[in-house]
């Protein structure tokens, strides 16, 4: 017969070993997901450029921006599919953005924003990288006050769901201090460059190209 703390061992080995079936079946899930998700993007990248032909052929995308813009379009194909295509609309904003299209880059950012934060939840690391991403745009037109505030909101989401020390939360304090910079907060926007470095030095290393780059944002 089984003793007491027999069963007792018996029942805490079997539910440790059901948790861990579960954590094992969870990442599987996760990674598969974002197998798929990762043939997704690169299905849809393919798709736009069916049209892309060097010698300007009729029917052809013949610049970057006609591109890009049929690739928005080419978005709305995605609408069963609600978190793919919240990403690769920040994804395509940050190219609309890179390239000088700041309203595009705005208007993408705020969809992709509203599309995360109904898949992911207002908490999540995404939603934060869309808050940030609109920020940007709102930087780079001239909006400070606002961008300052949607950079604020991203730091709070990261710092809480990656913890103080964590790179991205480096970023976000830079965000921040470059839109107190252009307000001319000078003093405030120093104070913050200066508690990016020194999370970049301890997660990265001093010799990491983040670290010369905080030390360029103080010098």
């Amino acid at each position: 017969r089984l003793t007491v703390a027999a069963i007792v061992i018996l029942v805490l080995f079997s539910t440790g070993s059901t948790f861990q079936a579960l954590r094992i079946a969870r990442e599987r899930t996760r990674a598969n997901q974002e197998t798929e998700t990762t043939r997704q993007t690169l299905a849809f990248v393919d798709s736009l450029f069916e049209r892309t032909d060097p010698m300007g052929k009729e029917g052809a995308v013949t610049s970057i921006k006609e591109l890009l813009d049929h690739g928005r379009r080419k978005l709305e194909d995605l609408q069963d599919q609600p978190l793919l295509q919240a990403r690769l609309k920040l994804r395509m904003a940050s190219l609309y953005e890179n390239r000088g299209f700041t309203h595009e880059a705005g208007s993408l950012a705020e969809e992709a924003l509203q599309g995360l934060e109904r898949s992911q939840g207002k908490n999540h690391p995404d939603t934060a990288s869309a808050l940030s991403a609109l920020g940007n745009s709102k930087h780079n037109q001239g909006y400070n006050p606002e961008a300052e505030a949607l950079h604020r909101r991203a730091l709070a989401i990261r710092e809480k769901a990656l913890g103080p020390d964590h790179p991205d939360v480096a970023a976000g304090l830079n965000n921040i201090a470059d839109s107190l910079a252009n307000q001319g907060k000078v003093a405030d926007a120093e104070a913050l460059h200066r508690r990016a470095l020194a999370i970049r030095e301890k997660a990265l290393g001093p010799d990491h190209p983040d670290v010369a780059a905080s030390l360029n944002n103080i010098a």
